[in-house]
């Protein structure tokens, strides 16, 4: 199973780093208690030296538009509900360029439209962890771009016009939740939005801790939709918890154009449309649940769907289970489908090249 799970096109090793990276501000740091309305996150930044990692211990609602530029290490801690927002009429409240740890905030907008609640610039590092972030009007809640770092945990994140969370450009993103915990990432925005959109970049949803929950959902479009993304979704082994996509109105995962993911551990139920689409590119399933959706599995131009049984078999449910177009194969060795009946779509043992 190790060395199964080590081929995987997933880079933890940079993920870890980036943790690392963004928790070193717990060593050596100077501490600033900031209490809004009356004191600012920003003017505290702008106080601090770039040498000397910062922590932010902030009450109230902070009403700033707030920037931690290149070399800032800062922690900041809500204390008592504290909330911050963006100025009025601007759409972001965070810019990071630096490394930054938001933590026990909701994060909500105020007036601004379009551009991201919260931005995450080039090679910066942001961990986001027991927090609430929702916007309506902003195009993109979260929005990790060009070799940047975001670490969502234990936290929901709603909304966005396009997506509640977007990766692009080199960028890594890793969700997960904690033992009795739970991650929620959805989108309520238009018939073309997705929960999470991931464009040329790495994607990691955990939930390896066995109370530990990560929900997908529900979304305008789609659960996920990718091009150009790696992937590994769901936990590892009998302690793993619950990785669900559900509530997508057309398609819970969609991948296209090179992408490929490793799904295991995971129920794709509830969604309107199709529960998996993947179209010139590669998806591995591994213990997977897919029911009362839609249809089943889509295979496009190509494509290559596989069903592995590592951890354990899966189960596919309900109408139209399988579907092969332009060349799209799904490929199931003897047992890995509970239900698995081969089709003239689905093929079952030998002729699976991986």
């Amino acid at each position: 199973m190790l060395t199964k799970t080590l081929s995987r096109p997933m880079i933890y090793g940079a993920f870890a780093l980036g943790v690392l990276a963004v928790h070193s501000a717990g060593a050596s740091a100077a501490t600033v208690n900031v209490v809004c309305p009356s004191n600012s996150i920003q003017a505290a930044i702008d106080a601090a030296t770039l040498a000397e990692p910062l922590i932010l211990n902030v009450a109230g609602t902070c009403a700033e538009s707030v920037h931690v530029p290149k070399g800032m290490i800062v922690t900041i801690n809500g204390v008592a509900s504290a909330v911050l927002k963006p100025a009025s009429g601007q759409p972001t409240a965070l810019k990071v360029e630096g490394q930054a740890e938001l933590r026990n905030f909701s994060v909500v907008s105020n007036g601004g439209s379009d551009g991201a609640l919260v931005q995450i610039g080039d090679l910066a590092h942001v961990l986001i962890e027991d927090s609430t972030l929702l916007s309506t009007v902003a195009n993109l809640v979260v929005q990790a771009y060009s070799n940047s770092v975001v670490v969502i945990g234990n936290s929901t994140v709603s909304g966005g016009k396009e997506s509640a969370v977007e990766i692009s450009n080199n960028s890594l993103a890793y969700i997960f939740a904690s033992a009795d915990r739970t991650t929620v990432i959805k989108n309520a925005g238009t018939t073309f939005g997705q929960a999470i959109g991931c464009w040329q970049g790495q994607l990691t949803i955990s939930s390896d801790a066995p109370t530990a929950k990560v929900i997908i959902g529900p979304s305008g479009r789609a659960g996920i939709s990718a091009r150009g993304c790696q992937s590994r979704i769901g936990g590892f082994g009998s302690g793993s918890g619950v990785t669900r996509f559900t509530g997508a109105a057309d398609v819970a995962i969609e991948t296209k154009s090179g992408d490929s993911f490793y799904i295991i551990n995971t129920t794709i139920a509830g969604n309107a449309g199709t529960a998996l689409r993947v179209t010139a590119g590669v998806a591995e399933l591994d213990q997977v649940t897919i029911a009362s959706n839609g249809k089943g599995l889509e295979a496009n131009r190509d494509a290559t769907i596989y069903f592995n049984r590592i951890e354990g078999s899966s189960v596919v449910n309900g109408p139209t289970k399988y579907s092969c177009y332009q060349g799209g194969k799904i490929f199931a060795e003897a047992g890995t489908i509970f239900n698995g009946v081969a089709t003239n779509c689905l093929k079952i043992g030998g002729g699976v090249t991986h």
